[in-house]
């Protein structure tokens, strides 16, 4: 188990979605060292996300994807499950993937058809795509979803 927390904080530092482990300092003269100003209005890089926070966010869109909309009762576990989902993401600090993450809710949202569950199953594709998810694992829930990847 720790291993595999482990790989999964590696990967999510890898691709800047956690805080990597801190780094020594460098020094001024060091050639790799940055020189030169900032350029005015340019925009700091967003910070890694928490990784236990990432985690509750890719389970409860992953609850979602599980969620069966067409059956008695379905749009009402449908809508915990996006309210749940929405709420993890909410926790997540502010930065353009978080945002982005919301844009797509939206848009599953306006598409959401009880009866059709690939009416909004496919958006929940993307969150996990947005949040960092395993694209194996993403492969892994298209298919056993029957969702084709983009």
């Amino acid at each position: 188990p720790d291993d595999a927390m482990e790989e999964l904080s590696a990967a999510f530092s890898a691709i800047g979605l956690v805080e990597a482990p801190p780094q020594p300092p460098q020094d001024a003269d060091s050639p790799s060292a940055p020189h030169g100003l900032a350029l005015p209005g340019a925009a700091a890089p967003p910070l890694p996300f928490p990784a236990d926070l990432v985690a509750l966010a890719i389970q409860a869109a992953t609850d979602l994807l599980h969620v069966d909309s067409a059956s008695r009762g379905g749009l009402q576990l449908y809508r915990a499950a996006q309210e749940a989902l929405a709420t993890a993401v909410g926790a997540l600090p502010e930065q353009p993937a978080r945002s982005e993450v919301f844009e797509v809710l939206g848009e599953m949202d306006g598409s959401f058809v009880a009866r059709t569950k690939r009416s909004w199953r496919p958006f929940v594709i993307s969150i996990l795509r947005l949040l960092g998810e395993n694209p194996q694992r993403i492969s892994e829930l298209a298919r056993a979803h029957r969702l084709a990847l983009a």
